[in-house]
C-alpha cells in the first residue's frame, strides 16, 4: 500500500504575519514559498529549508515545529489548490468574502484601484486614495500581539477616517515580495476566510519571486 502523500499548507495566521512587513526573515520566506507553489507539491522539507535560508537542519526543524504549534502552517493530505484563471477573473468572487458587508477594494500601495466590489467605482477610487494617504507608521497597530488563529482579523490594518454617516472601512496593507498592496474592507474584516489565502496566494505567484507583472 502506498503511503499517503502529505502537503504543508499555510494557515491564515501565518499568511497574515507574512504580509505584515517587507522584511526578509525565515518564517516569512517559508509561508510565501508555500503560497507560491510549494504547498501544491508533496512535502519536500529540504527544498523548503533552502527557501528559508536556514542551513542548520535542527534549527529549521525547530522553527517549522513552532510554526505548526502557532497554527501558521499545517500538514494536510490535500494540496493548497488556488483558484484557476487570472487574478482579475478571480477577484470579483473572492473579495466580497473578505468583508462582513461584502464591500472590498484591492489597490496598489500608491492608491491605484485594481478591483472592487460592493461599492460604486467612484468610491472604489476614493477609498484607495484615502488608504494610500495614511502614514505607514500606522500600519499594523497590533504588531506586538501574538499571531494566533484567534486574532487573525485584528492583526492587520487600521480604520479609515470616513466622513460622518458613511459606512466603516478598514485598510489592510499587504506586502508581497517587493510589492505593496492595500486591501480596503467594509465592516468587519474576514481575514480568516479561505478567500484571504486565495488572494495572497494569487498575488504571491506573481510577485513573490521579485517579478513585477501587472495584476491581470
Amino acid at each position: 500500500m502506498e503511503a499517503t502523500q502529505r502537503y504543508l499548507v499555510p494557515r491564515p495566521a501565518g499568511i497574515a504575519f507574512a504580509v505584515r512587513s517587507p522584511a526578509e526573515e525565515p518564517r516569512r520566506r517559508i509561508v510565501f514559498a508555500l503560497l507560491a507553489g510549494a504547498a501544491d507539491a508533496p512535502m519536500q522539507l529540504g527544498e523548503l529549508a533552502a527557501e528559508s535560508g536556514i542551513r542548520d537542519r535542527r534549527e529549521f526543524a525547530a522553527l517549522l515545529f513552532q510554526m505548526q504549534r502557532d497554527d501558521w502552517v499545517h500538514g494536510d493530505v490535500r494540496p493548497l489548490g488556488l483558484p484557476h484563471g487570472s487574478p482579475a477573473e478571480a477577484f470579483p468572487a473572492m473579495l466580497p468574502r473578505l468583508s462582513s458587508e461584502g464591500a472590498a477594494v484591492l489597490a496598489t500601495g500608491s492608491g491605484l484601484c485594481i478591483a472592487g466590489v460592493g461599492v460604486d467605482t467612484p468610491r472604489h477610487r476614493r477609498l484607495a486614495a484615502l488608504a494610500a494617504d495614511m502614514p505607514r507608521s500606522l500600519t499594523h497597530p497590533s504588531d506586538r500581539e501574538s499571531a494566533s488563529g484567534a486574532n487573525t482579523d485584528r492583526m492587520l490594518g487600521w480604520q479609515l477616517p470616513m466622513p460622518s454617516g458613511e459606512p466603516e472601512f478598514h485598510a489592510v496593507p499587504l506586502n508581497v515580495g517587493t510589492q505593496r498592496f492595500l486591501l480596503i474592507l467594509g465592516g468587519v474584516p474576514q481575514l480568516g476566510a479561505r478567500a484571504f489565502t486565495d488572494l495572497i496566494g494569487l498575488l504571491s505567484r506573481r510577485y513573490w519571486r521579485g517579478t513585477s507583472e501587472r495584476v491581470s
